[in-house]
């Protein structure tokens, strides 16, 4: 085929040797040239030296513009992921700042609240040994004001010589007293169980404040780390987007530059035929 190509471009001879890939010709300048014996043997589907190598260039051509588009897309790509793990830090400082300060405020409100309680068992203490000192100091007066008046009595008693009323005045005092000394008894014991009773109840109220407040703390905590693990889901969705992006402009640049290669062999070949 390479032989009766170049003959019926206008060669005298042909030689074409397939162990060495050389093909020898002869042939009159009035009827052919060279170029046009490579053209012909271009548009039959066989490389000249001429014809290779300016196929070659426009390879070439294409495979430096092919590595721009490939070297830009990793430059792209590589401005992404540092823009991305900028912001994934960014976004994991926030919580972490977020987590202390949420800490902080509770640690404060639990001491705060702890203060609050212990200055209030204090106060309750208190002012319940005042109210059980009160009580013993009105049973004191109480027994104070008994024996004078049953001292004066007595003293009647004695200037009359009632022994018999003398003995019962004594009784009677007594009496009295055991009286006041149980009264003033169970007015204290009833203060002291009152006493316990509020040390109690503020002991419930406070640990139940301090649970409610624990499930708070937990909440914030847990909205924090969720708000921030969303944030970070829309930055890697965003990320992914961006990349999936780049790699959709490097595909579709790449078939172009290959469209284009395409079309221009296509319209070289077509030029050939032209030409012949």
């Amino acid at each position: 085929r390479i032989e009766t190509a170049v003959k019926a471009e206008g060669a005298t001879t042909a030689s074409w040797i397939e162990k060495t890939q050389i093909l020898t010709v002869t042939y009159d300048p009035s009827r052919t040239s060279k170029d046009g014996l490579s053209k012909k043997l271009a548009a039959v589907g066989h490389d000249t030296e001429k014809y290779k190598a300016q196929d070659l260039k426009l390879v070439e051509e294409h495979y430096k513009e092919r590595e721009k588009v490939l070297i830009a897309a990793l430059e792209a790509e590589k401005k992404s992921n540092t823009a991305f793990s900028k912001a994934i830090g960014q976004a994991n400082r926030v919580e972490q700042k977020n987590l202390t300060d949420a800490r902080k405020q509770y640690n404060d409100a639990d001491a705060k609240a702890e203060a609050t309680y212990r200055s209030e068992r204090a106060r309750i203490i208190r002012d319940g040994g005042q109210e059980i000192q009160q009580i013993e100091s009105d049973l004191q007066e109480r027994l104070r004001k008994l024996r004078l008046e049953s001292g004066e009595r007595e003293e009647e008693l004695i200037a009359s010589r009632d022994a018999l009323g003398l003995a019962k005045e004594r009784r009677a005092l007594i009496n009295s007293e055991n009286e006041e000394n149980r009264s003033a008894n169970n007015e204290v014991k009833q203060r002291r169980a009152d006493i316990a009773q509020q040390l109690e109840d503020a002991s419930a109220a406070y640990m139940q404040e301090r649970h409610a407040r624990f499930e708070d703390y937990q909440a914030k905590l847990l909205e924090i780390k969720e708000n921030a693990e969303a944030q970070r889901s829309e930055l890697r969705a965003q990320h992914r987007a961006e990349l999936q992006e780049i790699q959709s402009q490097k595909n579709a640049r790449l078939r172009e530059l290959n469209d284009a290669l395409n079309e221009e062999r296509k319209r070289r070949y077509q030029g050939l035929l032209t030409e012949l």
